[in-house]
């Protein structure tokens, strides 16, 4: 799984960082951190991305997991799959398969594309390590 392919809401801001340079990033983590603290979910997701790409700031695993955790818990179905794909790679946390899988479901539930396909990854791993699938109670 390429985990550097996040979904991300970052693209747009890293265009426009191109043409007008850092200044952007540091009022786009300015604003963020703000909206962030209030609660915002898209805002502490945004920061998540920054920090895991390390774009504005020092790449930082476990800062990213704080924000993605954060607005996962909102709701935030981006921050649920990345916290799923953190899990599941153990970036900045010990690899942790139950707990990706938790995140992923909540995630696909939403219908998050990305999520659904990490779920039927898991799954065919599963199966070519056991030979059959697991039923859930």
């Amino acid at each position: 799984m390429d985990t550097h392919n996040l979904p991300n809401r970052s693209d747009d801001l890293k265009e426009v960082s191109k043409a007008f340079g850092k200044d952007v990033y540091a009022k786009a983590l300015q604003k963020f951190k703000l909206a962030a603290k209030k609660g915002n979910a898209d805002a502490q997701f945004s920061l998540g991305v920054m920090y895991f790409k390390g774009e504005g700031v020092a790449q930082n695993d476990r800062v990213a997991l704080k924000w993605f955790r954060l607005a996962a818990k909102q709701g935030e179905a981006n921050a649920q799959h990345n916290l799923g794909v953190m899990y599941n790679e153990g970036m900045g946390v010990p690899q942790d398969y139950q707990t990706a899988l938790k995140w992923y479901r909540l995630a696909a539930k939403q219908g998050d594309a990305n999520a659904q396909n990490s779920l039927l990854a898991m799954e065919d791993q599963f199966i070519a390590l056991h030979g059959s699938r697991k039923r859930r109670a």
